[in-house]
């Protein structure tokens, strides 16, 4: 069975500043892991709302698309969306509004989520 595996951050540990890579904290504040199947799959649950970054791993090829989580249904997420290759671990960032907003703040917190599809 195809996994992602997602694990939620609340700040960085430090970065690298020779190479720039971020260095997570241990341990994360949350994990989840998803089946990945062919019509896309919401998460289980929105990020919390302290969570500002993200690790994927997943032990096959998919693709994924982040949303505010209240607009996140079946389906949403494309072949052609943030694609992630088997055995890849990557680390984002979770927006701190949702797309498409002008506003540099949000009065209470904005509930993000993910859907991951699976893709070849």
């Amino acid at each position: 069975m195809a996994t992602l595996r997602i694990a939620e951050f609340s700040g960085l540990g430090r970065t690298d500043q020779n190479d720039s890579v971020a260095i997570l904290p241990v341990p994360p504040t949350v994990e989840q892991s998803v089946t990945v199947s062919a019509s896309g799959v919401v998460i289980a649950n929105p990020f919390q709302p302290t969570t500002k970054f993200v690790e994927l791993c997943t032990d096959t090829t998919c693709s994924v698309a982040f949303g505010v989580f209240a607009n996140l249904t079946t389906g949403t997420v494309t072949t052609g969306n943030g694609r992630l290759n088997a055995n890849e671990r990557v680390i984002r960032a979770v927006p701190n509004t949702p797309p498409g907003s002008t506003r540099n703040f949000q009065p209470a917190p904005v509930l993000y989520g993910l859907v991951v599809i699976a893709s070849t």
